[in-house]
C-alpha cells in the first residue's frame, strides 16, 4: 500500500522558503506553499522529511505526531533543502532536511518521540542518538507497550464474528473465504485493543504473530480527552497559551486548499500566533484551485479561554 518508490534526483530544486498549510496524514509529511510571486501554475506540494517517518494514518501514534507537527509548523515559514524525489500511492514528491529558523524539524519530530529514524539513516549519529533518548524517556511514540516501526505496519480490516466472538485479519482470511462469514460484517475494529474489550479473541488462523502485532499497533489509545460536543481536544501546547478570551483569536482559513463539503471545524490558537499566520498565508504562491460545487459550514467561529488554553467554540 505504502512503499515508496525513490525517483531519479536529477534537477532537483535549490533550497526555497515556503508556507506550512498543513500535515499530510503523518506528522513526517508536510503540505507546504512556496513564497514568492503566485502564477497560474504554482501548486501547494508534499514534503517529506528526510531520514525519518511517522507512524502513519491508522497507526497508534499518528495523531500525536500529526498535532505535535501542526503545533510546530502551521503557518510558518520554514527553508525546505531538498535531498531527493519518492513518490506513493498519492503521488510524486518532495524529499528535504527542513529548518523553522534554527530548529531541525526532523531532529525536533525524534526528539519528541514522534518518528522512527529509518534503516538506511542509521548510520545518522545524531539521529539515533536522539532516538535513543527518547525510547528511553518514554516520549511519544515510545510510550507503548510495543511499538511498531511504520514499514513493518499496515492497515488491517479487523473483521469480527459475532458467533464465534473471534477477531479476523480481514476478507483474505482463510476462515472467511471458506464460509464467506456471514456475521462478519456487521462488526469491524481499528484495533485489537477495541475488540478485547468488546470480548473477541484473535483468531488463530489469520492472527497470526505479526498480524496481532499490526493489530496491537493499530487504532488509538483509550481515554483520549473530548469535549461538550464529543471532539476531541488539541494537546496542550504554548501556541495555544491564554490567560482571558482576548488571548485568543480564531486560525484563518487555510490558502491553496478547498474548504471541505459539509461541516469544517476553525480550531483557536494565541492572537500573535494567528497574525502571523495570516501574514505568512497571504505570502503562499499558489495559482487558481479547482474547487467542488459545494457548500460548507464552519463550526468553530469564537475563540474563547478555557484552562489556560485557547479552544474554538
Amino acid at each position: 500500500m505504502w512503499l515508496i518508490a525513490l525517483v531519479a534526483i536529477a534537477a532537483l530544486p535549490k533550497p526555497f522558503t515556503a508556507i506550512v498549510l498543513g500535515v499530510n496524514g503523518r506528522g513526517s509529511t508536510l503540505y507546504v506553499a512556496r513564497t514568492g510571486k503566485a502564477t497560474f501554475t504554482s501548486q501547494a506540494e508534499n514534503v517529506a522529511l528526510t531520514d525519518v517517518i511517522s507512524p502513519w494514518v491508522m497507526q497508534r501514534g499518528s495523531s500525536a505526531a500529526e498535532y505535535f507537527a501542526i503545533d510546530l509548523l502551521l503557518g510558518e515559514e520554514i527553508t525546505v533543502t531538498p535531498t531527493g524525489r519518492a513518490e506513493d500511492d498519492d503521488g510524486p514528491f518532495l524529499v528535504a532536511r527542513v529548518k523553522l529558523g534554527a530548529t531541525d524539524v526532523t531532529e525536533a519530530l525524534v526528539r519528541a518521540g514522534h518518528a522512527w529514524v529509518k534503516p538506511e539513516a542509521r548510520t545518522n549519529q545524531k539521529l539515533t542518538a536522539l532516538e535513543a533518548e527518547a525510547r528511553a524517556a518514554k516520549r511519544g511514540l515510545w510510550a507503548e507497550r510495543n511499538p511498531l516501526e511504520p514499514w513493518l505496519w499496515h492497515e488491517l480490516t479487523m473483521l469480527g464474528d459475532k458467533p464465534n466472538k473471534h477477531v479476523h485479519s480481514g476478507w483474505e482470511c482463510p476462515f472467511v473465504q471458506a464460509t464467506k462469514c456471514k456475521d462478519c460484517g456487521g462488526v469491524r475494529f481499528y484495533s485489537l485493543e477495541e475488540a478485547r474489550a468488546a470480548g473477541f479473541a484473535p483468531h488463530d488462523v489469520c492472527m497470526k504473530e505479526a498480524e496481532i502485532r499490526i493489530a496491537e499497533s493499530s487504532g488509538e489509545p483509550e481515554g483520549v480527552e473530548r469535549d461538550d460536543d464529543n471532539r476531541r481536544l488539541l494537546p496542550r501546547s504554548p501556541r495555544r497559551a491564554c490567560k482571558v478570551d482576548k488571548d485568543c483569536a480564531v486560525a484563518p482559513m487555510t490558502p491553496c486548499t478547498c474548504p471541505p463539503c459539509g461541516h469544517a471545524w476553525r480550531e483557536a490558537a494565541r492572537a500573535d500566533v494567528v497574525q502571523r499566520m495570516k501574514k505568512n498565508f497571504a505570502r503562499a504562491a499558489c495559482g487558481g484551485v479547482g474547487c467542488p460545487a459545494c457548500a460548507t459550514m464552519w463550526g468553530g467561529t469564537k475563540a474563547v479561554c478555557k484552562d489556560e488554553q485557547c479552544r474554538s467554540e
